[in-house]
């Protein structure tokens, strides 16, 4: 059978046979060079879970390429269009999907820090889950990446725990193909907090500085997600925005 890698080439080939000769010529010519790029950029000690292989994404679209996530002394450093999975392992030259990590976060609390100090209007650093340890279909983009608006070309559950810049921050919930989803935040419509409270300067959460992010997971009675609780924490003063789960009244 072919190799995850032999596989995402292949699916490369086949976006582009209805193309001309000449278009077909190009495209292969740009997947060799892309080839060369580096996809490990290193691993993480995640504590309640061990440690963590990143795995750079080719394509941030199945017509645009990504940009280099670094990791530099501990921290993760993506540039404008870079993408990144979190995985139990990573190889040079090839997507597999088995490689892929999926935490198990039913019941916790994911905590992690953020600096989103030079991300201004027109930025939206994102951390989301999506299923790609369990999705079969290499996609678009070539590496098995899903989510639930079908960037490139397969649908997927998808958790918004961040999409946010210096001004606003949304954490949304989404079923495989509900591209608009559940959530709530600050900035473009939604109020959950105010200027006052985040953003550059602000009395609680300023985003000049670092602050830490707490996603909880909480469960009902049978096991099954009720909501998406996130709390930002910065010296001592918070702010929280809860999103229900689909399957549970908003």
């Amino acid at each position: 059978s072919p190799s995850p890698n032999s596989e995402a080439s292949g699916c490369c080939r086949a976006m582009h046979r209805s193309k001309s000769v000449m278009l077909v010529l190009i495209v292969l010519s740009w997947c060799s060079l892309v080839a060369q790029a580096r996809i490990c950029p290193g691993k993480l000690y995640v504590p309640g879970y061990g440690n963590v292989s990143f795995t750079n994404a080719r394509q941030n679209t199945p017509s645009m390429a990504a940009r280099e996530v670094e990791l530099q002394n501990d921290r993760l450093v993506p540039r404008m269009w870079g993408r990144t999975y979190f995985g139990n392992a990573c190889a040079e030259g090839r997507f597999d999907h088995r490689q892929y990590a999926a935490f198990k976060l039913l019941g916790r609390t994911l905590k992690y820090s953020v600096n989103l100090r030079s991300q201004g209007c027109g930025c939206n650093v994102a951390l989301y889950l999506v299923s790609m340890r369990q999705n079969p279909a290499v996609g678009g983009c070539c590496d098995y990446y899903c989510d639930a608006n079908s960037v490139c070309g397969v649908n997927c559950a998808e958790i918004d725990i961040q999409e946010a810049n210096i001004y606003a921050w949304r954490s949304t919930l989404h079923v495989a193909y509900d591209g608009g989803g559940a959530g709530d935040g600050f900035g473009g419509g939604r109020s959950a907090f105010s200027a006052d409270r985040y953003g550059p300067g602000a009395a609680c959460i300023d985003t000049n500085a670092p602050f830490q992010v707490a996603c909880s997971f909480p469960v009902d009675t049978e096991g099954n997600l009720t909501s998406m609780d996130v709390a930002l924490s910065q010296n001592g003063c918070s702010v929280s925005v809860s999103a229900k789960s689909p399957d549970k009244p908003q």
